[in-house]
């Protein structure tokens, strides 16, 4: 049998755990459960309006400054000045590593997508658009 993992947010949700546990101890002896907080990474939406948001900048910048960036050089530039560094030790000289969005989790990357926002809107008087169905994905909120 494949371990299965199942989120649990009501208490009548507990019956139908309870049955596959009962089924799990009959049919196999034994059930080992693990559990803890849900943790969330990051949504298809949240990386989908990133990089919308990128694209936006960039012709923003295009047109009103007549640079031309792409998408992954406008991502390179908003991490490095948005997200923390670290310094390592890279064979006896320091090394600056930037975060990496990949591994921000859910409430990390809205976060980040707001910073984004409003970073972008005082830096370069871009105003990102919000496409209601994206955005709200992305944000976790509901309409």
């Amino acid at each position: 049998m494949k371990p299965q993992t199942c989120v649990i947010s009501k208490p009548e949700q507990m019956q139908s755990v309870g049955a596959a546990i009962r089924e799990v101890i009959r049919d196999f002896g034994k059930c080992a459960i693990k559990f803890g907080p849900q943790q969330f990474t990051r949504s298809q939406a949240q990386n989908r309006l990133l990089w919308k948001w990128h694209g936006e900048l960039a012709k923003h910048i295009l047109d009103t400054q007549g640079g031309t960036f792409s998408t992954d050089d406008i991502h390179e530039y908003v991490v490095s000045k948005l997200l923390p560094k670290r310094v390592i030790d890279g064979l006896g000289e320091p090394i600056i590593v930037r975060a990496e969005t990949k591994k921000l989790n859910t409430k990390e990357m809205t976060e980040f997508l707001n910073h984004y926002d409003g970073w972008a809107l005082t830096t370069y008087a871009c105003k990102f658009t919000h496409p209601d169905d994206l955005y709200w994905q992305a944000m976790g909120e509901e309409k």
